[in-house]
């Protein structure tokens, strides 16, 4: 695997394919493997800047959103949209329920 791609989905574990350039997609759920990784990662890191949150370990299984009270759950969901450049409509947020789907509904707007 080349330096810097996870060998296994960080959203289903599946074994990721060797990556020829670029980001790899998963074989079982077809997301891109490097960018589900980054995904994860600013997810994580916004969790620690939020002491709020009742998340202690930020996993493709967490909650969405990630707790705490309401208040918190927003700022976290905007600076997450900020971040990215991706708004994502109440509607729409109503339908996420993990991380997994979180990150799966920004991974295919970053593309």
């Amino acid at each position: 695997m080349s330096e810097g791609v996870p060998s296994r989905c960080p959203l289903c574990a599946a074994d990721a394919p060797a990556a020829t350039a670029g980001d790899a997609t998963c074989p079982a759920c077809g997301v891109g493997i490097a960018r589900a990784a980054e995904l994860l990662a600013r997810l994580q890191k916004l969790a620690q800047q939020h002491p709020g949150l009742e998340v202690v370990e930020v996993t493709a299984d967490s909650p969405w959103p990630l707790g705490g009270d309401s208040l918190t759950s927003v700022e976290v969901m905007l600076a997450l949209e900020h971040d990215l450049g991706v708004t994502i409509s109440a509607r729409e947020a109503d339908r996420i329920y993990t991380v997994r789907e979180a990150i799966r509904y920004f991974e295919r707007r970053t593309r």
